[in-house]
């Protein structure tokens, strides 16, 4: 496993993801930050806000949410 994959493994006990932070899921999905945050406005992508700066997510989540087609109201 390469160093920089030790945020998307599951934790040991409990199959539960590690949360990644905005750098981390920007660059695993080759999006800017600035493009998670017009998602995270839009509502598009799931997220836990923890102080005004600090964003986490669960990948599979986001993964999940990105997947959906998107609904276009007439």
């Amino acid at each position: 496993m390469k160093e920089h994959e030790w945020y998307f493994s599951t934790e040991p006990l409990g199959g539960r993801e590690w949360p990644v932070t905005t750098r981390q899921l920007a660059k695993y999905l080759q999006v800017t930050t600035r493009t998670l945050a017009t998602w995270r406005a839009e509502g598009r992508i799931p997220y836990w806000r923890l102080t005004p700066r600090a964003f986490r997510y669960t990948l599979s989540d986001v993964e999940r949410a990105l997947a959906k087609p998107d609904v276009v109201e007439e």
